[in-house]
């Protein structure tokens, strides 16, 4: 005899579940998109003259452009350059590769198109950059990613309600 809920209990119980879903789902996914959109911008300063006083105005503004591309800032690029944990033609696929997988895959999990491949390529980035910064900076920022990590491992666990999505199959 099978015991255990049926289909219009366990919809019942969801509610919070697809809420917190949700807003891991936004979350990370928007922050994937800010981050990806980032590594194609530059800041500049635009001077204008205030038209009362004719002082002039400084006004910071960032560019974005494919020219303007970085995907791992310099500094830590130079420092894991040559570095044999990591081979170079890996480190420069990582680099090239970054910005444009921070941008699809957090646009996919804002969607809700193929959730659960945005959220294991998320899950590889942060790993990934975690362990880059962990050799660069051993005290540094790995522990913010982890926080990155954790929420989404918390999505893997609460992505069976997912809802208000173009695909839930994967």
């Amino acid at each position: 005899m099978k015991s255990g809920k049926n289909h219009a209990e366990k919809r019942r119980e969801k509610p919070s579940k697809t809420a917190a879903f949700l807003v891991l789902r936004f979350w990370l996914g928007g922050n994937a998109v800010a981050s990806g959109l980032s590594k194609f911008a530059v800041a500049v300063r635009r001077f204008s003259e205030d038209e009362n006083t004719g002082e002039t105005i400084v006004r910071a503004a960032r560019e974005y452009s494919p020219e303007n591309y970085v995907g791992v800032p310099a500094r830590e690029f130079e420092r894991l350059l040559g570095d044999p944990l990591i081979p170079n033609w890996a480190l420069y696929a990582f680099n090239y590769a970054l910005g444009p997988l921070l941008i699809l895959a957090g646009t996919a999990l804002i969607l809700g198109a193929g959730t659960r491949i945005a959220l294991g390529v998320l899950g590889a980035l942060f790993i990934a950059l975690s362990v880059g910064l962990s050799l660069t900076e051993p005290s540094g920022s790995a522990g913010t990613l982890g926080i990155y990590a954790i929420a989404v491992a918390a999505a893997f666990f609460l992505v069976d309600a997912n809802r208000f999505c173009l695909s839930r199959r994967f």
